[in-house]
């Protein structure tokens, strides 16, 4: 997987009115368009918003900044992901949940993350200290070179003259291969 992190330490939304406010990141270069959207975290300023507050966590990705601008956000909150106390987290399935665009391998090249801090009375606010995006390194898988092949000669089987090939694949994704 690769990961990058963007510490906001002590970021908070401050209104005197009922008007929400958003951050939105830059925008962040993933390495190939085949890769994938893995999870997506954050830390909450305590273990519950404050009442009447939300904060949304929104990713949106694109072939280039071009697409990535004029991409559409797809939204994640608390209340949809796994809580556990402060920390927000965010797996796959919750992003694939959010949209497929996320985790289909195609189009996640450049992606960006925007952070929506409201409040309706304009005396609670609610505060994000940090967000993690996770992203799956999708590259192509490996073969071995020389397949073994083999013939059945035996005329009395069943299986005369069918052909077993052999080879091995490796997954350059996977933590572990056979």
């Amino acid at each position: 997987y690769g990961r990058q992190r963007r510490p906001m330490r002590g970021l908070s939304y401050q209104s005197n009115s009922t008007a929400g406010g958003s951050l939105i990141s830059q925008s962040f270069d993933s390495g190939s368009d085949a890769n994938i959207m893995g999870s997506l975290s954050w830390t909450e300023g305590a273990t519950t918003l404050p009442a009447n507050t939300s904060a949304t966590v929104s990713l949106r990705v694109g072939t280039s900044t071009t697409t990535l601008n004029s991409a559409s956000w797809i939204d994640f909150a608390s209340s949809t992901c796994a809580r556990s106390g402060t920390a927000v987290s965010c797996s796959t399935a919750n992003l694939t949940t959010g949209s497929s665009t996320l985790t289909d391998s195609t189009g996640n090249q450049w992606w960006q993350y925007k952070i929506t801090l409201g409040t309706t009375d304009g005396v609670n606010t609610p505060q994000v200290n940090d967000v993690t995006v996770q992203y799956a390194v999708n590259g192509a898988p490996d073969f071995q070179i020389t397949p073994t092949a083999s013939q059945n000669t035996a005329i009395a089987s069943s299986t005369f003259g069918k052909v077993d090939i052999s080879y091995l694949a490796r997954d350059n994704d996977a933590s572990s291969s056979s």
